[in-house]
């Protein structure tokens, strides 16, 4: 089960809701079973709570990381953004949380 970080774009990049953008960092060295590739924006199914959405998983070969894009999209498939959401959920920016693939979806939980 990989394990990630909440992390914050910078205070400069403020969305129309008022938080900062936020992205889930994961070592790259430790992300798999996660379907990602270099250079690709993969399509995933994430599960924040009881909500399903659909998000991105990005990565390149710069970076030693992949990430969950800040931009979703919710069920009624209106955007919405991944900071508003974990926020929401009582996540904060560099907790660390857990990535559990089931159902087809990547269900992100708190750690102790």
């Amino acid at each position: 089960m990989p394990v990630g970080h909440i992390r914050g774009l910078g205070r400069s990049q403020h969305k129309v809701d008022g938080l900062e953008p936020m992205e889930i960092w994961v070592n790259k060295k430790y992300a798999l079973p996660l379907p990602f590739h270099d250079g690709l924006r993969i399509p995933i199914r994430l599960r924040v709570g009881t909500a399903y959405y659909d998000a991105g998983l990005r990565a390149t070969s710069r970076n030693a990381y992949v990430w969950i894009c800040p931009n979703l999209l919710d069920s009624q498939r209106q955007k919405i953004s991944l900071a508003r959401i974990l926020v929401d959920n009582n996540f904060r920016k560099n907790q660390k949380v857990s990535l559990e693939l089931n159902d087809n979806a990547v269900h992100i939980l708190p750690l102790p």
